[in-house]
């Protein structure tokens, strides 16, 4: 987002999101397992809605301002956006409430799987990275390989959702896993 703000003129913008990003990459060097900080709900409410400000100020005088302001956004969000998508068809699906807190997020799907605590938040931040790649591609008008970039990895996502509707046994492993599932990822 600070590159595409930066590059369509607002470096106010830009700046803002810096900021954000260089203290959210210091909050997350030591939110490793095992965490010494625990961002909470306030913390990650307070980034949504600096993301969602920065990514809404659409000033510029270009063509296409408001595809900018809201396509660009979507793709470099994209990973929490189907996550959450996925989490309420699946709870609809299952008939269980939708607020009701499940096993079933990307992030259980991907350790139900055999993946350690480490390299589940590394697969993620890898998919969310592509996702942002994909969101500065689109905005300096390569918008072939930005769409080629974000439908893979919205496939990577939907395949560690394994299609994500119905719960597939999530709930039965929760018992049988530790956390983390690898001792390597311990480190």
């Amino acid at each position: 987002v600070a590159y595409t703000s930066a590059m369509s003129g607002r470096l106010g913008t830009a700046y803002i999101i810096l900021a954000v990003a260089g203290a959210t990459l210091g909050f997350l060097l030591f939110n490793f397992y095992p965490a010494k900080i625990f961002m909470g709900d306030g913390g990650s409410m307070l980034l949504g809605f600096m993301l969602a400000s920065v990514s809404l100020v659409g000033d510029t005088p270009t063509k296409g301002t408001t595809l900018f302001a809201t396509v660009i956004p979507v793709m470099i969000l994209a990973l929490p956006i189907f996550d959450t998508l996925f989490a309420i068809v699946r709870r609809m699906v299952n008939k269980k409430p939708i607020m009701q807190a499940d096993k079933g997020h990307l992030h259980h799907r991907i350790m139900a799987m055999g993946f350690g605590q480490r390299r589940t938040v590394l697969a993620l931040y890898s998919i969310s990275a592509i996702m942002g790649v994909a969101g500065i591609l689109w905005s300096s008008e390569m918008k072939l390989e930005a769409l080629a970039l974000f439908l893979v990895a919205s496939c990577l996502i939907i395949i560690f959702l394994g299609i994500g509707i119905v719960d597939a046994g999530i709930e039965a492993n929760e018992k049988d896993r530790s956390f983390p599932a690898n001792k390597e990822d311990r480190s």
